[in-house]
């Protein structure tokens, strides 16, 4: 029998399970399959990923239930420590959703965001990694749907939407000194989406208003300077919001987002030239794409009709991208890479929730769909690589069977490969 998927929202959600980087290998190496556990604080999906020196952090996620029907936000954050192999978890000071969070220097911060009754909040939640020590702080001004990037010693929480309006404050956290100060992006805009690579911090995109209280999407990029405060803006080749965002070596990928027409352009920024190119993902109908890095090369999926059907493999020094087609169209799906592995958990595929796992080979350009499986079937799992292993976290099952009561799992099992 076939255990499909009902809820159309998970379609939409596998590119939120996203990869950082780890160094790349050259000598062959195999993956291993190490434990399964049920290590997360709750069972839940779509979490949130960062990482900040031997720390990976898995932030929030949806928890799925069939009575009452629907769906809450997890208030949790798992903390895996590759060093000595074990884990922490924190709580948020006040519940709330639509924050922002950037991890940098052994600190996560969880700032921002619209409680349950829809009030913006100015708690900024910050953890300290390598002492287990959380503070609440606040923002100069309570808001949502900001955006936080990080370099150098400097976090900063940008833009956001406050009662009756879209604002253009800047928090800047120092990691050093733990003092905030404040600065202002050129336009004022919502929804928009950070990065940073080198020494430079950028916001791009997001939702302004006009001088008509109209919502337009922006193709503003505003470019912060680390080292001397200043800024300089820039523009994106076209409007969007809720873009998403990937750095590897001096290079920054603009992935993504709501748009009014062409979902096939990344626009791809470089830190040091301070050039601008676009990069082409033909046929892409899709807002949300997986991508990961493993330092050198960029992967990324598009597709058509909610499915991933293509994969890309963009080299960071000589610019080229390559594509190939996935081995099945998939949704719901997470990847990350380590090395010379790219490992694609299948999520949903023929309609179906499966166990299967992708890994694509970049020395070989090949994939295997037979060696690799999750020990459960689920959906939407958040992928990680740290230090030499691949981490598999939470993911959702749901059996919707005519005539069959409904069953729901969502599962606080991790899934550890290592490389070796």
């Amino acid at each position: 029998m076939k255990t499909k998927i009902i809820f159309i929202a998970l379609i939409f959600i596998g590119a939120l399970n996203s990869c950082r980087k780890s160094d790349s290998g050259t000598a062959p190496k195999k993956l291993n399959h190490i434990e399964t556990s049920d290590i997360l604080s709750e069972g839940r999906y779509s979490m949130q990923l960062l990482q900040t020196g031997n720390y990976s952090c898995f932030i929030g996620g949806e928890i799925f239930s069939v009575s009452p029907f629907g769906t809450k936000k997890s208030t949790n954050t798992d903390v895996y420590n590759i060093q000595d192999d074990s884990w922490n978890r924190f709580g948020l000071s006040v519940k709330r959703d639509y924050y922002a969070t950037a991890a940098l220097n052994n600190v996560l911060i969880i700032a921002g965001g619209a409680a349950p009754n829809y009030a913006y909040s100015s708690v900024a939640d910050v953890f300290d990694l390598a002492t287990g020590r959380v503070t609440a702080t606040h923002l100069s001004q309570a808001r949502g749907f900001l955006a936080a990037a990080g370099a150098g010693n400097k976090i900063l929480f940008a833009g956001g939407s406050l009662p009756d309006k879209v604002s253009a404050r800047v928090d800047i956290y120092n990691t050093q000194t733990g003092q905030w100060t404040m600065d202002s992006l050129s336009v004022a805009r919502a929804n928009l989406s950070g990065g940073a690579a080198g020494n430079k911090i950028v916001f791009a995109g997001g939702t302004g208003v006009n001088n008509n209280n109209e919502p337009y999407y922006s193709d503003r990029v505003d470019i912060y300077d680390v080292q001397t405060g200043q800024w300089t803006w820039a523009t994106l080749s076209q409007p969007r919001k809720d873009v998403y965002v990937i750095s590897a070596g001096t290079k920054i990928l603009f992935i993504g987002g709501v748009v009014t027409s062409n979902y096939e352009t990344v626009d791809v920024y470089d830190v040091q030239t301070n050039r601008w190119t676009v990069l082409t993902l033909t046929g892409n109908t899709l807002p949300n794409i997986l991508a990961c890095t493993n330092g050198s090369k960029v992967f990324l999926t598009s597709g058509t009709n909610f499915d991933y059907t293509k994969f890309h493999v963009y080299d960071i020094g000589g610019g080229q991208l390559n594509t190939v087609p996935l081995p099945s169209p998939i949704r719901a799906s997470g990847m990350t890479a380590l090395g010379n592995k790219v490992m694609i958990t299948a999520g949903v595929l023929a309609d179906t929730i499966t166990s299967k796992v992708f890994v694509y080979d970049t020395q070989g350009a090949n994939f295997d769909t037979t060696s690799f499986s999750l020990p459960e079937r689920k959906a939407l799992v958040t992928a990680a690589a740290a230090g030499n292993r691949i981490l598999l976290a939470g993911g959702v099952w749901d059996n919707s069977l005519p005539g069959q009561l409904r069953k729901v799992i969502n599962y606080k099992t991790v899934t550890v490969f290592e490389l070796k």
